[in-house]
């Protein structure tokens, strides 16, 4: 299924690039498990998850009141306030709806695309995975950077890289 590691791994390197102190507000979309989320309320952030089928079997109530959980499909058009960081991890289709939102709300982001699934405009005669990356690079080209994870499976990490001016970064 892929590395048991890799929300420890990607969450601790978020941390690391958008510390809770600055970033205090994450949105993380497709966490189905809510493993993520777990990381990252241990990280200090205040959660909201995008998760239109979460499966809260190992999930306790006091988990829940701890996150702002939308159980929905999660698309560019989310009218959402108060939101410092966008990240998804393997997040499927949801990967170019995230690098979208991102660049219409000014917001940095951190993903790690696995499957070439979603918007056709993007995913049109793109068969090799590597090209996927490339071409979800082109969104935000001006900003976005690369990082290989040191886990197993889909590794690589797209994020916005700056040192300063976060807001309005797009425009």
């Amino acid at each position: 299924m892929g590395d048991g590691r890799r929300f420890e791994i990607f969450s601790k390197n978020v941390f690391y690039k958008y510390p809770a102190t600055k970033f205090p507000n994450i949105l993380i979309v497709a966490d189905g498990n809510m493993e993520l989320s777990k990381c990252f309320l241990r990280y200090g952030y205040n959660v909201t998850v995008f998760e239109p089928k979460p499966r809260l079997q190992n999930v306790s109530k006091t988990f829940l009141t701890k996150i702002r959980l939308i159980k929905k499909w999660f698309t560019r058009k989310e009218k959402l306030k108060d939101i410092d960081l966008i990240v998804g991890m393997h997040p499927d289709e949801a990967t170019v709806e995230i690098l979208q939102w991102a660049k219409v709300h000014g917001v940095p982001f951190a993903v790690v695309p696995c499957c070439i699934l979603g918007d056709e405009r993007f995913t049109l005669r793109c068969h090799k995975f590597s090209d996927w990356c490339e071409r979800l690079s082109r969104i935000n080209k001006e900003v976005t950077k690369r990082e290989v994870l040191s886990m197993n499976g889909k590794n690589v990490m797209l994020f916005y890289d700056a040192k300063e001016n976060y807001r309005g970064m797009f425009k």
